[in-house]
């Protein structure tokens, strides 16, 4: 409820905002669950460099 009235306020009072970045889900299930809950529009595949 907290993360939907968020967005609802800030869509009121920024309304050129389109779209929210919740960030990572650190691979915990619920929290993935919850997220996806939120029916996004797109989700990305996050991917790691490293230096040689």
């Amino acid at each position: 409820m907290v993360n939907r009235e968020f967005a609802n306020l800030v869509c009121e009072t920024i309304p050129e905002i389109q779209h929210f970045n919740r960030e990572e889900d650190m691979g915990i299930e619920g929290l993935r669950r919850a997220k996806e809950s939120y029916h996004p529009d797109v989700l990305l595949m996050k991917y790691f460099a490293k230096e040689k």
